[in-house]
């Protein structure tokens, strides 16, 4: 009679789990990253407009989407520089996000900057990671979020890349402290236990950490290889497309400059990765690209002076390029330094004999012809 009822029992338990097990079916997961304000549609772009129409064609078909940016967002492009990032939030409203993780350009104008751009965001812009040294407490108001998709509760939480603290001006980073490697792994842990103790049917780990070998430790890699319970891992920073499972784990990142938009369904009991390159889908939501056509209109207007000319290309490409070797633009640039610094009144007495050129703050190259402020 004993073992009948345990059969019963475990019967019963089956088809209750079976009855309320989570039905992803109508689910669609997009995500961008390290979008760095290339915002409006151009050759080889997408373009937040593109990232709207998606979403809502998506939506039309029965789906719930869940809209979810990595970081390094409001940085870069003079579509986003010149409004310290606003515009770039704005178009994220614009495009419906649920919610991002913080980069470590979003420090880039400081951290002052950094809090009106989450405060401006109608989503939660979260890190787990950043710890404010005279309070001990997070740097952003929410370090995860529960987040209602038909009748899921996905929730999802928020890791910065620890090399914040190197990359960006040390002013912007003072008085905030990036837990990195064991640390991170502890504070990532205690997110996810969260999320399950809230009953979430998923958890999505947004993390601006990137895969370099450079940054054994603090990578996305490191996380998902210390860290149980992470159901989806959407990465970026390191500007590569991921998509690989890590402990049973998807790993997903899109590359970056909106090259990419990325759509994570669930198919066969499995999530997988299925990137939309520049040209696959073509369509934009008419109210976003008012609003950054707009702003691109303004900056072109503002910027559109001519101040100066050149013979040949000037290389800033990024590798091969000004991260990887020398190339005519980086030496124009140290060249440029070093004459003006040789200018100062106060050093006329002083031999300054060279002049070194970071080839991380060179974004890009310059093209033959006439130069415009905007291309400066």
């Amino acid at each position: 009679m004993k073992k009948k009822t345990a059969a019963l029992a475990l019967v019963l338990s089956c088809l209750v789990s079976s009855a309320f097990a989570a039905d992803y079916s109508h689910l669609v997961i997009m995500h961008t990253n390290d979008t760095h304000g290339y915002d409006q549609r151009a050759d080889g772009v997408n373009g937040m407009a593109t990232v709207a129409a998606l979403r809502k064609d998506f939506e039309a078909q029965g789906k719930q989407v869940l809209l979810l940016d990595a970081g390094d967002a409001i940085q870069d492009n003079n579509l986003v520089n010149l409004s310290k990032g606003k515009t770039a939030i704005d178009f994220m409203n614009a495009a419906g996000y649920d919610a991002m993780a913080l980069g470590n350009h979003e420090f880039d104008y400081g951290a002052d900057v950094t809090q009106q751009r989450i405060k401006q965001a109608h989503f939660p812009v979260m890190s787990a990671n950043i710890i404010v040294d005279a309070t001990g407490k997070p740097f952003t108001p929410k370090t995860h979020a529960i987040l209602k998709k038909g009748n899921l509760n996905i929730g999802v939480f928020g890791l910065t890349t620890p090399s914040t603290v190197t990359t960006s001006n040390p002013k912007s980073t003072r008085g905030l402290t990036f837990l990195a490697k064991d640390n991170m792994y502890t504070a990532a842990q205690k997110e996810v236990n969260a999320l399950k103790d809230a009953d979430c049917d998923l958890v999505i780990a947004i993390g601006h950490l990137g895969s370099a070998p450079d940054a054994a430790g603090d990578r996305s890699d490191d996380v998902l290889n210390h860290v149980q319970g992470i159901d989806i891992f959407i990465d970026g920073h390191d500007h590569v497309i991921k998509d690989r499972t890590v402990n049973d784990t998807l790993l997903a990142e899109t590359g970056a400059h909106l090259a990419n938009i990325g759509v994570i369904q669930q198919v066969d009991g499995k999530w997988k990765e299925d990137l939309y390159p520049y040209g696959r889908y073509n369509k934009e939501d008419p109210k976003v690209k008012a609003i950054v056509d707009k702003a691109q209109a303004r900056i072109t207007k503002k910027l559109a002076s001519v101040v100066g000319t050149t013979a040949m290309t000037l290389d800033g490409t990024r590798a091969p390029g000004v991260r990887t070797e020398e190339t005519n633009l980086g030496d124009f640039l140290a060249d440029a330094f070093l004459w003006q610094v040789r200018q100062a009144t106060v050093l006329q007495h002083v031999r300054v004999d060279g002049a070194i050129m970071n080839g991380g703050s060179i974004r890009a190259s310059i093209n033959k012809g006439k130069i415009t402020e905007n291309d400066l």
